[in-house]
């Protein structure tokens, strides 16, 4: 979208910590508006021409600019940090395969069960499995710049995905009742338990405990997860004793405005209310 330079100084205000860190990643964000329709045209099926598409669908590729745009901001920041800026830990989150999956999972399940696509499910059926393609592509780019004998990768998923639910009355539960319980987490490099090691079980609140004792800090004990011990092996506290602390929020809180809005945010709500997560 295009916005004004007060709505863009807004929308950057407290983005990052501390706030002089955004004059030197401002090159690395993507702006829906550089996105094209050339670009977009790999993650839509066969029946999208650019430029040329139904106006009626101008909104579903509206919405994959902006989530295209945030992956390829992430992954950008992403590289930067791991290579310029090296830290103990680096966490990077890619929206885009949950939010894809949010708009465009009807159009799949269209694209699958007609003879005959429509003009919609022709455009956007493929989209989820486009786009898990190209999050491939992505996160290879975030490998090329990890040294495995050093650093340790975690590749999470919060969840997995299905679809709509039914409710007992019929009707299709949206949102985050398309959420599958079951994610997925792969582990690899010197703190991990070996190659071809398998666990299930494990939950998305045993990540930052399992994190913290391979990392040799101790877990919170105001955390809901536990450390998963066969997932690591012994660089990663295998056999080593889980050292607690009472916890980790000893801090005052930032000193930011009471209310902090901006002509933005109402596009962020919106953005949030069309997955369905709020009302």
């Amino acid at each position: 979208y295009d916005i004004s330079e007060s709505e863009k100084l807004a929308r950057l205000e407290h983005r990052t910590h501390p706030d002089s860190l955004f004059a030197e990643i401002e090159s690395l964000v993507v702006y829906p508006r550089a996105v094209s329709d050339e670009r977009l045209a790999p993650l839509l099926g066969a029946g999208f021409v650019p430029g040329e598409y139904d106006p009626e669908l101008r909104g579903g590729v509206r919405d994959l600019r902006w989530i295209y745009a945030g992956d390829l901001t992430f992954t950008a920041i992403g590289r930067e940090i791991l290579r310029n800026r090296p830290q103990d830990v680096v966490a990077i989150y890619l929206r885009g395969p949950d939010a894809v999956c949010h708009k465009f999972w009807g159009a799949r399940e269209e694209r699958a069960r007609e003879s005959e696509p429509t003009s919609r499910s022709a455009v956007f059926g493929d989209a989820v499995d486009l786009y898990y393609q190209e999050t491939d592509r992505l996160i290879g780019e975030l490998i090329a710049e990890i040294d495995f004998t050093r650093t340790t990768l975690l590749l999470v998923s919060d969840h997995g995905f299905q679809g709509g639910r039914r409710a007992v009355d019929g009707s299709v539960r949206l949102g985050i009742w398309m959420h599958r319980e079951l994610g997925t987490l792969l582990m690899t490099g010197p703190l991990a338990a070996g190659e071809g090691v398998r666990f299930d079980g494990a939950r998305v609140e045993d990540i930052l405990p399992t994190v913290l004792h391979a990392i040799g800090l101790p877990v919170g004990e105001d955390l809901d997860g536990e450390v998963v011990l066969d997932l690591l092996g012994s660089r990663g506290g295998r056999d080593r004793p889980v050292r607690t602390v009472e916890t980790y929020e000893t801090g005052l809180p930032p000193d930011l405005p009471d209310v902090f809005e901006s002509p933005v945010d109402e596009q962020i709500e919106e953005r949030i209310r069309a997955l369905g997560y709020v009302e």
